[in-house]
């Protein structure tokens, strides 16, 4: 058995939540729709996407960003709208034929 290869990120004392919504979000963007896509492609339940470890109060800590086949549309919803406004309309087409794929599902 293979160990599952995890996006690391270190973001030192930067505060993980503002890392994510500026500084870092190309990256976690970029990095959720690979995600996606796998999960979607080898019908994973479920995925880690990113492991972010960061510094608090001289800790180090670890957050971890899953993408879960349950309630995955949300997570399209995000990404996508972000590659809508960052111009990346080859991710907006992928993006829209995964949800169409969802929705023909939920019709069985």
């Amino acid at each position: 058995m293979t160990k599952e290869r995890i996006n690391e990120i270190f973001i030192g004392d930067k505060d993980p939540f503002t890392w994510v919504m500026y500084e870092g979000k190309e990256t976690l963007m970029g990095v959720l729709y690979s995600t996606i896509l796998l999960v979607m492609e080898e019908e994973l339940e479920s995925k880690i996407a990113a492991r972010i470890f960061y510094t608090y109060n001289g800790n180090k800590k670890s957050m971890d960003f899953v993408v879960n086949r349950d309630g995955i549309e949300d997570t399209i919803e995000k990404v996508f709208e972000w590659a809508l406004e960052n111009e990346e309309y080859l991710w907006c087409q992928e993006l829209t034929y995964i949800k169409e794929d969802l929705a023909r599902q939920d019709d069985f």
